[in-house]
């Protein structure tokens, strides 16, 4: 078994250290392989945890492995699981390094040209078309003005004619019950 040393090196130049040592790709490949050298299982959990299992010699080498890594940072004392000369341990892992780019939202796909072009005239056809139509309603409109104009006329006499005749009934009515209407 190896001890970590303490050493007076800044917290950057350790990580970098331990980045070197361990092997590429990730946590779970990299536990796959130890357990394939020392024999046992290796079970990754949530929250940067797992489970080894097999007998208590593969587990003191899984433990060796991991702690040799820099991933070990606790481990529980083994516990049988019920097969005859296999062990159980939980251990938990240091918390995986998050880089900047696993952070970052993927990158919007930018449109093309030809989908630009596409849109736009889509949208300048819809603007000639509603320009048509204001056009064409201001044209029948001041073409037949006169109707327009004996239409709204029209329209004022009725709706004085109508309140008049509502109002001019002497039968009032303020907002107050103050008796009976008829």
């Amino acid at each position: 078994m190896t001890d970590i040393q303490p050493t007076s090196a800044s917290s950057a130049e350790v990580r970098a250290r331990a980045r070197r040592r361990l092997a590429p790709g990730t946590l779970a490949q990299r536990l796959a392989l130890i357990a394939k050298r020392c024999g046992g299982e290796v079970v990754l959990l949530p929250g940067d945890r797992a489970t080894l299992t097999g007998t208590p010699g593969e587990i003191g080498q899984l433990l060796a492995g991991i702690r040799g890594s820099g991933q070990l940072v606790s481990s529980t004392t083994p516990v049988p699981t019920g097969v005859p000369g296999q062990v159980l341990v939980n251990v938990r892992l240091a918390p995986r390094v998050r880089t900047h780019a696993a952070r970052q939202t993927p990158a919007k796909r930018k449109r093309s040209r030809r989908a630009i072009a596409a849109i736009a005239a889509g949208a300048l056809a819809l603007l000639a078309g509603l320009a048509w139509l204001l056009y064409a309603a201001v044209t029948i409109i001041v073409a037949n003005l006169w109707v327009v104009l004996l239409v709204l006329g029209a329209v004022v006499v009725a709706v004085a004619l109508s309140s008049r005749a509502v109002s001019g009934s002497g039968k009032t009515f303020s907002g107050t019950f103050k008796g009976r209407v008829d």
